[in-house]
């Protein structure tokens, strides 16, 4: 099971793989404690993550969606998987690549980017070997 809230610190939708509905765990953004008491939705299934992301965003609203503390290229790179996702679902790995390249971001930083890349239901291990250097 899959819980899927809004960071009480960063005010991100974030997911993580659960045992049960109310496990609190870490954002994966800012590192604070998701707890039990925030909004949140579960999902049974990975298709069904970004759903229930969406869901949440809609509610909070994309002005709230946490950009204010992203900056530089991890701003950058999760407005381009922000307007991905509107267009394609799942992203696609090559349309990914294409922007970011667009955007001037590396590839290897891109896929080093795991927070980012699974609160968009990417896999970071769908983007091959990260060359760590």
């Amino acid at each position: 099971m899959y819980r899927v809230a809004i960071c009480p610190s960063c005010n991100t939708v974030v997911y993580s793989e659960v045992e049960y509905p109310t496990q609190p765990f870490d954002c994966p953004f800012c590192g604070e404690l998701v707890d039990f008491d925030v909004p949140s939705m579960t999902a049974t299934l990975p298709d069904d993550v970004v759903e229930k992301v969406r869901i949440l965003q809609d509610e909070i609203g994309i002005s709230k969606h946490g950009l204010s503390r992203l900056h530089g290229r991890k701003r950058r790179l999760f407005e381009i998987l922000q307007d991905l996702s509107k267009h394609d679902n799942p992203i696609s790995i090559e349309k990914l690549r294409q922007a970011t390249s667009e955007a001037e971001l590396k590839w290897d930083w891109v896929r080093r980017q795991e927070g980012i890349l699974e609160n968009f239901g990417i896999d970071p291990r769908d983007l091959g070997e990260v060359d760590i250097a």
